[in-house]
């Protein structure tokens, strides 16, 4: 018999934090007027998504307020709203506004231009 798998985080534990110590009362608030319609959604579901996650929503549960995996909602705790923003404090509500680059671009292949100059974009 295959062993069963589990997928997603553990119960308790996010990053090393215990959940109930994360407050995103604390958390920089995003202006959602500033959004389009569409991105508004977006952002409104992440949030319900973060928030029934940090309530200790089961992945159905989770699904159904925001139509993210559980997963995808973890990632967007760990990857948008604990990183540094700009200002130089956490990300928090901020981190999920859609398109917003967090971290900034870095060229990571060596620059080589043909004689004319092409093969240069990105530096």
């Amino acid at each position: 018999m295959p062993k069963e798998r589990h997928y997603g985080t553990p119960e308790r534990v996010l990053l090393g934090v215990v959940r109930d110590q994360i407050d995103t009362s604390t958390w920089a608030p995003l202006d959602e007027a500033a959004l389009s319609d569409e991105h508004k959604r977006l952002y409104k579901a992440r949030k319900a998504g973060i928030e029934a996650f940090l309530r200790g929503a089961s992945g159905r549960e989770i699904k159904e307020v925001s139509d993210f995996s559980r997963t995808q909602i973890y990632r967007l705790i760990t990857e948008r709203c604990l990183v540094l923003y700009k200002d130089g404090l956490p990300a928090g509500w901020r981190g999920l506004k859609p398109h917003e680059r967090l971290v900034p671009y870095t060229r990571t292949a060596p620059l080589v231009p043909d004689p004319w100059g092409a093969g240069t974009a990105g530096c």
